[in-house]
């Protein structure tokens, strides 16, 4: 993955986050990684590269 005009190799979790679309499963890796939000911002950044929604914009009843 490219961020910021670098390579980034990615821990396998968060690889997969930034490419999920599955709401439950997206929400089972948040709780699983502890993220921070500069954390949460960069993945929203790749996934925003990716063409996807980015996580901060799905409210917590999306998830039930």
């Amino acid at each position: 993955m490219t961020f910021g005009g670098r390579e980034l190799p990615l821990y396998e979790p968060i690889h997969r986050l930034v490419h999920l679309k599955d709401k439950l499963k997206i929400k089972a890796t948040l709780q699983a990684l502890h993220l921070n939000h500069k954390q949460k911002g960069m993945i929203n950044e790749l996934r925003r590269q990716c063409n996807l929604q980015s996580i901060k914009d799905w409210n917590k009843r999306d998830f039930i």
